[in-house]
């Protein structure tokens, strides 16, 4: 399980609004400034990725900063692959504009491997012509957001632990936790309500569809409940 004591690592994945304005932030730099007043942050670029020593040399440093990686943030695309090396209990923020919102590849990921996901919808600020550019208010709003997530994986995970260990028994396990899981309302389809963008909840972090006697209904790993 990631380690849930130390201040917690977020990495961001680099993707540079080059070749168009899709899937990418206009201003990086402001959002990590306002990550960093919560996080301990580290950018993963593959801007240095252009010949076999360097290759190697990344997938090195990949592997040792995904190891201590609680938290992963980043647009839509090839780069949260490196989602697959997370630690159970770790969050995945998946950043999505106005392109691929029927995509659940990433959804899919961090279900199979106890992995929070949560998607922050940055459609209300994003444009074909301009990309994604966030207000301050809205970064600060994201930053508060996914501290106060942590903090619930955080509480969750460590009951869990408590449980697996035989200090606590599952019988004294905070029965919130539980209830807010199977409460909470999947990401199908992939918009969340309001005129800013915002991120999704807890209650939507390990949310998923399942069948049940050929009907689909919804799920979350927290005691594999289902709505009937």
């Amino acid at each position: 399980v990631a380690n849930l004591t130390h201040k917690p690592w977020l990495t961001w994945i680099d993707r540079p609004c080059v070749h168009n304005a899709h899937r990418c932030l206009r201003n990086p730099a402001d959002l990590i400034k306002h990550f960093s007043r919560r996080f301990d942050v580290h950018i993963l670029s593959f801007n240095d990725n252009k010949n076999d020593t360097s290759r190697e040399r990344h997938v090195k440093n990949m592997l040792s900063q995904m190891a201590r990686t609680n938290i992963l943030v980043g647009f839509h695309g090839a780069g949260l692959a490196h989602a697959a090396y997370l630690q159970p209990g770790s969050i995945m923020v998946e950043i999505k504009d106005d392109t691929m919102r029927e995509k659940k590849l990433f959804l899919n990921m961090a279900n199979l491997q106890d992995v929070g996901y949560y998607l922050f919808d940055a459609v209300k600020a994003s444009s074909k012509a301009l990309g994604t550019m966030l207000s301050d208010s809205e970064m600060v709003q994201f930053t508060d957001n996914l501290w106060a997530a942590w903090q619930q994986e955080k509480g969750f995970h460590s009951q869990s632990s408590s449980i697996s260990n035989g200090t606590v028994t599952s019988s004294k396990m905070n029965s919130s936790w539980h209830v807010s899981m199977k409460d909470g309302q999947c990401l199908f389809p992939q918009y969340l309500d309001g005129d800013h963008a915002r991120l999704s909840s807890f209650e939507q972090s390990r949310c998923y569809l399942e069948t049940n006697r050929g009907e689909w209904v919804q799920c979350c790993h927290y005691g594999r409940e289902c709505r009937l």
